[in-house]
């Protein structure tokens, strides 16, 4: 089962939800590097990519192995990872990812996360799941990066979106 965010929502989560680090890869990793010590995750190949080169410790990297729709390469710290799978084709969330965000958490090891499909909207849950105060870095398209803290008042505003959301079979 997936989550199909409408167009009014779509439009909405355009708008960053944290702290937007704007500038090139470099820009954004001297930013980063005065904004957050470590993070929660990374979701995007890009904002990977920039944490692993700032040096910044990551629990979770979330990543399609896309920029922008173009194929990149899995950044070469990245291979060595322990690797999970998720099916997310673009424009929904698998309802599978809560389940899967929660249990790495929860363990606490370093892990790679491989989307089948697009990353994007993995953001939502994984702020869902997150503990409070967690740090998360996000792709905004086209401008940089953003830095979510996952406070209360951000975690309800995301479930408040996530529950009005439909919810469709398959994508």
């Amino acid at each position: 089962m997936f989550l199909k965010p409408t167009e009014e929502q779509r439009s909405i989560l355009k708008r960053p939800l944290g702290k937007l680090l704007v500038g090139s890869k470099e820009d954004v990793a001297n930013l980063l590097i005065d904004e957050v010590k470590e993070l929660l995750a990374c979701v995007g190949d890009f904002v990977s990519g920039t944490a692993l080169d700032a040096g910044i410790k990551t629990l979770i990297y979330v990543v399609d192995s896309k920029t922008e729709r173009s194929d990149i390469p899995l950044h070469p710290c990245l291979k060595s990872l322990r690797r999970f799978y998720l099916y997310n084709p673009p424009g929904v969330i698998n309802v599978d990812a809560w389940r899967l965000f929660s249990e790495l958490i929860a363990e606490g090891n370093v892990a790679l996360v491989m989307v089948e499909g697009e990353e994007d909207l993995l953001t939502l849950p994984m702020i869902d799941v997150a503990p409070l105060e967690s740090k998360i870095l996000y792709g905004q398209p086209q401008e940089g990066a953003v830095v979510v803290n996952t406070s209360s008042v951000l975690k309800d505003r995301v479930r408040a979106m996530l529950k009005s959301m439909p919810i469709i079979d398959s994508p």
